[in-house]
């Protein structure tokens, strides 16, 4: 009786021990995602990707250190100079409301309108040849920000602004355009806000902390991640800060987020 209790025993936890490791072996397995890799020798011009975006046909757009190309699911597109762009390395990709496609380059800018080429470079009005970013505002215009400034695209117009005027410093950390069409412009190294009402008017606002990222709340409502003093929160003519005595876990905030039920998550 002793002999078959103890191969009971036995059995039962020998079987409990292969269930855990089957259970273990197939969440491993369902853990794991199904990557497609994409790169030079599936036909990326460079394996080096600074921006992915996505244009109103569906196309999948890659910027990359020798040129940009579009993938349409199947193959791969390539774009460089010799096609019209200034400059082979690409280091921005923007998809306008008119379905061009912007390419920040270093050496201008160059828009795609599905046939031909357009070119913005310095020569035209833009504040330096390399482009770092590019945002849209409600309007169409485009800006465009680089090391040196930022430059805004409207109609046959360039206008730009530096540390010399609009700006606190010349290198932009975030742009956010709002509901109302503003466009909210945070610089470093030396921290500052300048809020635009169009391309000719601002409101420029020094600040002691430096802005890491910038979201809206709500309409007209705008909060400002800084690097040492919580979150600084704009609305109309009302301004106040959120820190640790709110709950902020930490006074430093790096990131900001409101999600679809409409809470705000920072980080």
């Amino acid at each position: 009786m002793q002999v078959r209790k103890r191969f009971a025993y036995t059995l039962y936890w020998r079987l409990s021990f292969l269930l855990l490791a089957f259970a273990s072996i197939t969440l491993l397995q369902a853990q794991k995602v199904p990557f497609e890799n994409h790169t030079l020798k599936t036909g990326l011009p460079q394996n080096s990707v600074y921006d992915i975006k996505q244009d109103q046909q569906g196309y999948i757009w890659f910027a990359t250190q020798v040129g940009a190309a579009r993938y349409d699911g199947y193959t791969y597109e390539h774009f460089h100079i010799s096609n019209g762009l200034p400059d082979d390395e690409v280091n921005c990709l923007l998809v306008a409301q008119d379905g061009k496609i912007w390419f920040g380059t270093q050496g201008g800018i160059g828009v795609y309108d599905g046939g031909v080429f357009d070119q913005y470079t310095v020569e035209d009005g833009l504040i330096d040849k390399r482009v770092d970013g590019m945002i849209e505002d409600l309007e169409g215009n485009i800006w465009a920000w680089t090391a040196y400034g930022i430059s805004v695209i409207t109609g046959d117009t360039i206008l730009s602004y530096s540390k010399e005027d609009a700006l606190t410093e010349n290198n932009v950390q975030d742009v956010l355009v709002d509901s109302r069409g503003r466009v909210h412009l945070a610089t470093w190294p030396k921290p500052g806000i300048t809020i635009f009402s169009d391309p000719h008017n601002y409101e420029k606002l020094p600040q002691e902390e430096f802005i890491r990222d910038i979201i809206e709340v709500s309409p007209g409502e705008i909060w400002y991640a800084t690097q040492g003093e919580g979150i600084l929160v704009k609305k109309d003519q009302e301004e106040f800060w959120l820190g640790q005595e709110d709950g902020l876990e930490d006074q430093i905030v790096l990131c900001l987020l409101k999600d679809r039920m409409g809470k705000v998550w920072c980080g």
